[in-house]
């Protein structure tokens, strides 16, 4: 452990032989309570954790009455696109990796917001598919497509690369593995073809019903077979492709290694949501996009609801991370304000896209925050006790009693009081006219102090009182502190107090709840101490025939 300076001057008052005994028993108590002061702020040190990024997005954006163009490049990806399932991004190369070479994944980026279908578009890029046929164990394909559905719908994994059960979706679909019994077209029409043994990849607009069904491509129009010189072999490496959409004809075209593939928008929406998606299932390979440019237009409507649940979503974070660095929380009790997090997280964001105005979105979003801010209730070590304290014209006073006990505490005209029970104990207190006093009571036992001179107690202790109590194999610490959070966290809220931020002026931490097993090993330590000073302070004080005060 590293003392600072204070903690090293009470160590070399222990450590002399001719210290007074009763100075040396009330500085270990002080040393104690350095030692928990200490380890109790720095778990309060929490950086909050930010991932997303809207900055992108201004306020004249969102008051556009018109729909805004974007342009997207590899630098400012991660700024509309969010990252699903297996997928990862190399911001350096502006590489998607959709899957891995392994069984059974799924994974894919979503816009954040949606495209508006008033406006013409372009998506520029490549694509690399992997090295196997299906035949020698390569799958599934991927696809790049769109919907009207909520932004953030889940993909699914198989043949149908992620569109499966994504209601009225519509894309182009680049297909690795036969499957018979999807219906999917296959170059040998005479031979009764295996699943797996096709050995035609191919290219295709597709679409899905209103209930998520896959079409059976067998007689659709827009197939075209991939040259395998190109695709799917050792040599095999990103296939340059372009796709487009033409507001006036509601035209979408792919343009990929010398093949053209057309075909018309028939659905009756305006925006909607884009994902880029890759599955495996038994067969597998390596599956990637180079996403090069990406021009559009959004509604202010869909970015402003991009912005809000992109603060949500750091809000949520930053809240997660103070709840799972808050020592005086078990775990059990981290991992269920960690779940209500995430659960209002996701009624917020569902929420959020159901408002049909900028001015709704916001409103709706701010409730959600709070409702977040809510769910984290800072720990603090006492387990149902009844506390009562009382403290008039004092600097400092605290109390803590342990589990089943009944503590009360009066300090009048005093500086410090430090107070140290175990179970099953009662202790009452009472300091006139003096500046410090100091009480300890064991299990079964009471133990009544009033001060015995203004000079004896009044060396080595500081003006803060530190209280400490003891119950079986836990400890705990109950004290005002600032800086609970810090500066980057925001003002969180339960239902009886507000959480002090380092941001927030004239202020009131939350009240710790909960117990402190993390830090058993200081108490056990600290109450060895204390009990060893008392004795010595005893010890010294009827060497010297001084006049004391009977201890009950």
């Amino acid at each position: 452990m590293v003392f600072n300076k204070n903690q090293k001057t009470i160590l070399n008052v222990i450590n002399n032989p001719k210290t007074n005994k009763v100075a040396t028993g009330l500085v270990a108590l002080t040393l104690l309570g350095f030692t928990y002061e200490n380890v109790f702020k720095n778990s309060q040190n929490v950086k909050a954790a930010t991932t997303y990024d809207d900055s992108s997005i201004s306020s004249s954006d969102l008051n556009s009455p018109n729909p805004v163009t974007i342009n997207i490049t590899k630098d400012n990806f991660l700024n509309y696109f969010e990252l699903v399932g297996s997928a990862s991004y190399d911001q350096s190369t502006g590489t998607i990796t959709l899957t891995q070479d392994a069984q059974n994944e799924s994974g894919g980026v979503t816009l954040k917001n949606k495209v508006s279908l008033t406006r013409s578009f372009s998506i520029t890029g490549s694509i690399y598919a992997g090295n196997k046929l299906d035949t020698e164990g390569g799958a599934d394909g991927l696809a790049i497509f769109f919907h009207p559905n909520r932004v953030g719908f889940p993909i699914s994994t198989g043949g149908a690369v992620g569109m499966y059960q994504v209601p009225n979706a519509f894309g182009f679909k680049v297909d690795t593995f036969y499957d018979k019994r999807d219906g999917d077209p296959t170059i040998n029409k005479d031979t009764d073809v295996l699943d797996g043994q096709g050995a035609s990849p191919f290219g295709a607009f597709t679409y899905t019903d209103g209930s998520g069904q896959v079409e059976q491509l067998e007689n659709e129009p827009t197939v075209q077979y991939l040259n395998k010189d190109h695709f799917l072999n050792s040599k095999a490496g990103f296939v340059p492709f372009a796709l487009t959409y033409d507001t006036n004809t509601k035209n979408f075209k792919m343009v990929m290694d010398g093949y053209t593939w057309t075909k018309e928008y028939t659905g009756s929406y305006s925006d909607l949501a884009l994902v880029i998606s890759a599955a495996t299932g038994l067969s597998h390979n390596l599956q990637q996009v180079k996403l090069d440019t990406f021009s559009y237009s959004a509604t202010p409507l869909y970015l402003a609801q991009q912005k809000s649940m992109d603060d949500l979503k750091n809000e949520a974070k930053n809240v997660t991370s103070i709840i799972n660095n808050d020592k005086n929380l078990s775990s059990d009790e981290q991992q269920k304000q960690a779940t209500n997090v995430n659960n209002e997280l996701q009624k917020g964001l569902d929420n959020i896209q159901k408002q049909t105005t900028v001015t709704d979105v916001q409103s709706v979003a701010n409730i959600s925050k709070n409702d977040i801010d809510n769910q984290y209730v800072a720990g603090r070590p006492i387990q149902s006790s009844s506390t009562s304290s009382t403290s008039s014209s004092a600097q400092s006073s605290a109390s803590i009693s342990s589990q089943g006990s009944s503590t009360s505490s009066t300090s009048s005209s005093a500086q410090n009081s430090s107070i140290i029970s175990s179970q099953g104990s009662s202790t009452s207190s009472t300091s006139l006219s003096a500046q410090n006093s100091s009480i300890i009571s064991s299990q079964g036992s009471s133990i009544s102090s009033t001060s015995l001179s203004e000079q004896s107690s009044a060396s080595s202790l500081p003006q803060n009182s530190s209280v400490i109590q003891s119950n079986n194999n836990s400890s705990s610490i109950d004290d005002k502190f600032d800086n609970h959070f810090n500066n980057e966290a925001k003002t969180h809220k339960n239902n009886h107090q507000d959480v002090k931020h380092s941001s927030v002026k004239n202020d009131k931490a939350l009240p710790q709840t909960g117990d402190q097993t993390k830090q058993k090993a200081f108490a056990i330590t600290g109450l060895l101490i204390g009990v060893a000073g008392i004795a010595m302070a005893m010890f010294g004080i009827r060497r010297k025939n001084k006049e004391f005060k009977t201890i009950k």
